[in-house]
């Protein structure tokens, strides 16, 4: 099973050491570095790694920060070919800032990763489910306080005690286990603010089949081989007919040099363009695939 299933997959468990909110803006960075540079062995590392600080987190996020939690979280999600779950991922982003925007650069429009943030536009509000605060202290909501969780979307969930400092922190995520040490405050039969809908809006029928990462250049570099290798056998052609007609005496004999340099440079044009056309289409396959 890959890493990046392993990490989606795997249940919550206790801190070996704490993590600050920089710990995990550095690991956030490092993940969406390695997505811009289509490093998926880097990505999966990253994310792995900012999955456990924030299981350890002894300082309480920022929204901004969450936000960033969420967007490197889709990618994953889209790299999983998780479509629901990268949508779901957006909407916790949207639910904070609905003007936000999916920058140009990490995704093109026909990129999965897109599909799932326009989806997410027209998500309907979700319903949410109250939350227990420990006494005297705060339950935090991807950084803001709250009363309750969503119940269809990710977020991170940290308990404050009186004090304010985190005493239970973690990413609460649809139809998992509460994380280690939230279990008191976000388990139990709360009461729903209102009815689950059963009904999940899909993703467009033209979503990529699969969950690879589509480098913008790409599809310009494919179609540049394939005018590049038309080019080459249009030469070629010509060169033939020109071959021929030298053959056949269609030129005369005071020509036949001229006619003979024609279709030599014919021939290397041909050549020319075929190489040129094998090399951007081996770059634009590079690149299609991640």
């Amino acid at each position: 099973m890959p890493l990046l299933l392993l990490v989606l997959l795997a249940p919550a468990v206790a801190c070996d050491a704490p993590a600050t909110r920089a710990d995990l803006v550095d690991a956030l960075e490092r993940a969406e570095e390695a997505w811009s540079t289509l490093d998926r062995m880097g990505f999966d590392t990253a994310w792995e790694a900012a999955r456990e600080r924030i299981d350890c987190l002894v300082e309480p996020i920022l929204p901004e920060e969450a936000r960033l939690v969420h967007r490197i979280q889709a990618c994953a999600f889209a790299l999983a070919r998780d479509d629901a779950a990268a949508r779901a991922a957006f909407a916790s982003i949207l639910a904070v800032d609905p003007t936000w925007e999916l920058p140009a650069a990490m995704a093109p429009p026909t990129h999965r990763l897109r599909i799932a943030f326009e989806a997410a536009r027209s998500r309907p509000r979700d319903p949410r489910r109250a939350v227990r605060a420990p006494r005297g202290g705060t339950i935090l909501v991807d950084g803001l306080p709250s009363g309750d969780v969503p119940v269809l979307r990710p977020v991170i969930v940290q308990a404050l005690d009186g004090d304010g400092r985190v005493s239970a922190t973690g990413l609460l995520e649809p139809g998992a286990p509460a994380p280690v040490g939230l279990e008191p405050y976000v388990s139990g039969p709360f009461t729903l603010h209102e009815p689950i809908s059963p009904v999940e809006p899909t993703l467009p029928a033209q979503a990529p089949r699969n969950g690879t990462l589509r480098h913008p250049a790409a599809v310009p570099l494919l179609v540049a081989a394939a005018v590049s290798t038309l080019a080459a056998g249009g030469l070629y052609a010509g060169a033939a007919v020109q071959a021929d007609r030298m053959e056949t005496g269609e030129i005369p004999c005071a020509d036949l040099d001229t006619a003979r340099s024609h279709v030599n440079g014919l021939v290397v044009g041909s050549g020319i363009a075929a190489l040129v056309g094998m090399g951007t289409g081996a770059a634009g396959i590079a690149l299609f695939r991640f």
